[in-house]
C-alpha cells in the first residue's frame, strides 16, 4: 500500500482529526442548482479499491464525483481547481454541500470538484480520512483522463468547521503525491494540525511553506471563536507557512460567501505573484 495511504490508516484516522467540534447539522438544506454540474461515477483502481474495501458499507469498486467548469472555460489555459470538503455529517454529503461554494468559485474562474463514496457514509467508521483521500484521488485521476493538462493545474482545497480540518490533511496528502497545492480555505477552523503533519512528513516542509492559507472567522462564532482561529493562524506560521491571511466576518459559525470570494481572489493573486517570481 502506498505510503500516503498507510499514513492515513495508521496515524490520522486514529487521531480522528476530521471530527467536527460542534453539533451536527441535522437535516440537509435544499440544494441550489449549479449550472453545468456533472455527476460521474468513477471506477476505482487497485489501491483505491483495497482502501475502500476496508470501510464498512461503501462500494469498493467506484466512487462518485461532481464537477463544474466556469462559463469562460478554456482547456488550453490553466484553471485553478477548487476541491471542497464538508464536515463529518451523515445527512449532508460533499456533493450536497458543493452548491455552497460552486457559484462563487465558478464566477472567479475555478473548476469546482468534490467526491464521495457510494453510498455517502452514515457513520464515522466509513467517513474517515481514508474515505476522503481515496475519493479525491479518484476524482483527480478522472479529471486528468478527461483533461491531461489538469494534472499541472493549481489546487485549492476548501472546507468549513470539520471540513477545514479534513482540508488541512488533504493538502498534505496531495503535496506528498507531488500535486500542486496552491491554497487552503479554512472556514470556522479551531484546530491546526500542521505541526503533527510536518513531524510525520518533514520532507514536504519547503512545499508546505508555499501553500497559501486563508482563515475565515465569525466574530460571534462560539464553536470556532476568533481567538481559536487566530491561534490556528499562528500555528501555521510557526510551522513555516509564509502566506497566511485571516478575515473576520460579522456572523457566527457559518460559511461566509464574501470571505470565500475574497479568499479565492487572494489565492489567484498569490499564483500570479509566483508566476512573476518564476520569470
Amino acid at each position: 500500500m502506498p505510503r500516503t495511504l498507510t499514513f492515513f490508516c495508521c496515524t490520522l484516522c486514529a487521531a480522528a482529526l476530521w471530527a467536527c467540534s460542534g453539533a451536527t447539522a441535522g437535516a440537509p438544506r435544499p440544494a441550489e442548482p449549479v449550472a453545468g454540474l456533472r455527476r460521474v461515477e468513477v471506477p476505482t483502481v487497485d489501491m483505491e479499491r483495497a482502501a475502500l474495501a476496508a470501510l464498512p458499507a461503501l462500494s469498493p469498486d467506484r466512487v462518485e464525483l461532481a464537477v463544474a467548469f466556469p462559463a469562460a472555460f478554456d482547456p488550453a489555459q490553466e484553471h485553478p481547481i477548487l476541491i471542497t470538503q464538508v464536515t463529518a455529517d451523515r445527512y449532508r454529503s460533499n456533493i450536497d454541500e458543493l452548491p455552497m461554494y460552486a457559484p462563487t468559485a465558478l464566477a472567479n474562474g475555478y473548476v469546482v470538484l468534490t467526491a464521495q463514496g457510494i453510498p455517502w457514509p452514515q457513520s464515522a467508521g466509513s467517513d474517515n480520512l481514508m474515505h476522503r483521500y481515496v475519493t479525491v484521488r479518484a476524482a483527480l485521476r478522472w479529471l486528468a483522463a478527461e483533461l491531461p493538462q489538469s494534472e499541472r493545474w493549481p489546487i485549492v482545497i476548501a472546507g468549513f468547521s470539520g471540513g477545514s480540518k479534513i482540508s488541512q490533511v488533504l493538502a498534505f496528502s496531495l503535496t506528498l503525491e507531488q500535486r500542486r497545492v496552491a491554497g487552503v480555505f479554512l472556514g470556522g477552523c479551531n484546530e491546526d494540525h500542521s505541526g503533527l503533519l510536518l513531524h510525520q512528513y518533514p520532507e514536504v516542509k519547503d512545499r508546505f511553506a508555499q501553500i497559501a492559507f486563508f482563515l475565515s472567522a465569525g466574530r460571534t462564532d462560539r464553536i470556532a471563536p476568533l481567538e481559536a482561529v487566530r491561534s490556528v493562524a499562528e500555528g501555521l506560521r510557526r510551522s513555516g507557512a509564509e502566506h497566511v491571511e485571516l478575515s473576520v466576518h460579522s456572523g457566527g459559525h457559518q460559511l461566509d460567501k464574501q470571505d470565500l470570494s475574497k479568499a479565492l481572489r487572494w489565492f489567484q493573486a498569490q499564483l500570479a505573484a509566483q508566476a512573476v517570481r518564476a520569470h
